[in-house]
């Protein structure tokens, strides 16, 4: 089971899934262009699993 909290360069958590297994697909088209840092909570800490960039 994943718990994976998707943070945008402010640091600001704008998605969260939590207790998910498997493949984790997160819908993007109306976030905002910007980069996003998918991180997933393991042992206590937050770690960076995935750098996403959208451009519009």
């Amino acid at each position: 089971m994943i718990n994976c909290t998707v943070f945008n360069l402010q640091g600001t958590a704008i998605f969260s899934l939590y207790n998910v297994s498997g493949k984790i697909e997160i819908q993007t088209e109306n976030w905002p262009s910007g980069v996003y840092y998918i991180q997933q909570y393991i042992n206590g800490t937050y770690q960076t699993d995935a750098v996403v960039k959208i451009d519009k």
